[in-house]
């Protein structure tokens, strides 16, 4: 496996899913089903559908991690109807199982044309995400 600068995180799991996949023939699934047994804190899920019970605000994920992690760690954990505005995140792409089943994260700053902020990764500006959002309200 390749070795990836800092600034190339998700590059990184992509090489490290494929190699996963290559050499132990991990399915779609199985990388689904790892992502979803992520750890999280104690009480968090507790405090989210608390927020989403209270219905005094709506809340959304922005992450720059990928849709198809986050979603199948809020499937497996009960709380995707919790996020009312949604999940702003890169998308993640899987090619054919026909072909070669890569597994691939594009950019969602690509969906703005890119960005130039300095503070945030190359892959996502929260900042240029969360005014859009603001600009559809």
């Amino acid at each position: 496996m390749q070795t990836l600068g800092r600034d190339k995180w998700h590059e990184s799991v992509s090489s490290l899913i494929n190699s996963c996949i290559e050499e132990s023939k991990c399915s779609k699934q199985d990388i689904r089903e790892a992502a979803a047994a992520m750890p999280y804190l104690v009480d968090v899920i507790s405090s989210v559908e608390d927020i989403a019970a209270a219905d005094m605000c709506g809340q959304m994920i922005l992450s720059d991690g990928n849709d198809e992690f986050i979603h199948a760690f809020l499937k497996k954990n009960g709380i995707a109807n919790c996020f009312c505005h949604g999940v702003e995140t890169n998308i993640a792409e899987w090619g054919s199982e026909q072909e070669d089943c890569r597994f691939n994260v594009v950019y969602q700053s690509s969906k703005y044309g890119g960005h130039s902020c300095k503070t945030c990764p190359p892959n996502l500006c929260k900042s240029q995400v969360l005014q859009d959002i603001l600009s559809r309200a």
